[in-house]
């Protein structure tokens, strides 16, 4: 055998590792699958620390208006933060994916629930509702239920969860 041919079969499986696995880092890279957030208007301010934290924790995350909703409600994962009845925290967006039984259950005070909502708008879809009146309760049921959403969050995209983010944000 020549030279050359023996820098070529040494080249070889080098140029199949690198193809195979040198063009993705993170295995939701190449799915186009991202994290839904829906932002209500006035939520911009309050939900920036998490959105921060879940962007800190490899999520790919995509930050929507509720404007922007019906654009993206078949996406496979959406987060959605809201307050019943109030149309700049997300309430329309809430009831086209609650029940009226879940509706009247989000907008009681005290109420320390979230709902995870599957196949709502196509199959296979999974979407969190994190809600309640005032919307200081949504953001208090999910910080309540962190490791429960956050495990199941973090298979949807295969993201390894260090020990600090499992303690928060």
């Amino acid at each position: 055998m020549t030279r050359w041919f023996n820098v070529q079969l040494l080249l070889l499986p080098l140029l199949l590792a690198t193809f195979v696995f040198g063009f993705s880092t993170n295995s939701h890279a190449d799915s186009g699958d991202k994290l839904i957030v829906v932002v209500g208007d006035t939520q911009k301010e309050a939900l920036k620390g998490w959105i921060n934290f879940l962007k800190e924790s490899e999520f790919p995350v995509k930050e929507i208006t509720t404007a922007e909703f019906d654009a993206y409600k078949k996406s496979p994962y959406i987060v959605l933060n809201g307050v019943p009845g109030d149309a700049q925290n997300n309430g329309p967006v809430l009831k086209k994916i609650l029940t009226d039984q879940e509706l009247k259950k989000v907008s009681e005070s005290g109420n320390r629930e979230y709902f995870i909502k599957d196949d709502v708008f196509t199959k296979g879809q999974t979407i969190v509702v994190f809600a309640g009146t005032p919307y200081s309760s949504a953001e208090g049921i999910r910080k309540n239920t962190q490791s429960d959403w956050l495990i199941m969050m973090s298979g949807w995209f295969d993201i390894e969860l260090s020990p600090q983010a499992m303690y928060g944000y």
